[in-house]
């Protein structure tokens, strides 16, 4: 197995808190990005908890967190490709309300949560003019490995690791990255 499809996120005090693995479709080849495994939203968030004793597609708490995961997927590992994030758009009244009784107030169109529900996405990368809710049903969220293109007055620089919300699609396929936490 290459060394670089995993990674650990260490704390200070030197214990594991985090770890997170590119999925491959063959578990002992050399990673290419031919042999990562691409799937839609869906079949990503199943196949981490089947395969990642109970994992989820990625998720991002703080801004050193998504530097050093930006840094690995993007240049160590030199993913080419989008890659999900265990992220959505809150959709529903019961899960609104358990946004708000936490504490939190904002527009609740852009409300997202990570997947495993139990921490409210207060840190974001969102790119510029993001998230839009094109078409009103972009609930799932992806990493962007490189520049995007965007509407007519909305100019973004190229900025790797930046987020896009996307519609929750059986045929948008990204790369499946999956975390534990320790």
């Amino acid at each position: 197995m290459d060394d670089f499809d995993h990674l650990d996120l260490i704390h200070k005090n030197g214990e594991k808190t985090s770890h997170y693995k590119v999925m491959l479709r063959e578990e002992n080849a050399r990673h290419k990005y031919e042999n990562l495994l691409v799937l839609n939203h869906a079949d990503g968030v199943n196949y981490c908890r089947e395969h990642f004793d109970n994992g989820t597609l990625l998720t991002i708490q703080s801004a050193q967190e998504s530097a050093l995961l930006i840094d690995w997927l993007f240049y160590k590992m030199k993913i080419p490709g989008k890659v999900w994030l265990g992220l959505g758009r809150i959709t529903k009244t019961a899960t609104l309300s358990h946004y708000y009784n936490r504490g939190t107030t904002s527009n609740s169109a852009h409300l997202f949560l990570w997947d495993d529900d139990s921490c409210v996405a207060e840190f974001s990368n969102w790119n510029k003019c993001e998230p839009n809710n094109a078409g009103g049903n972009e609930n799932c969220a992806e990493m962007l490995p490189t520049f995007y293109p965007y509407p007519v007055g909305c100019d973004v620089a190229p900025v790797v690791g930046k987020w896009n919300d996307v519609v929750c699609d059986s045929n948008i396929k990204n790369v499946v990255v999956c975390k534990k936490f320790a």
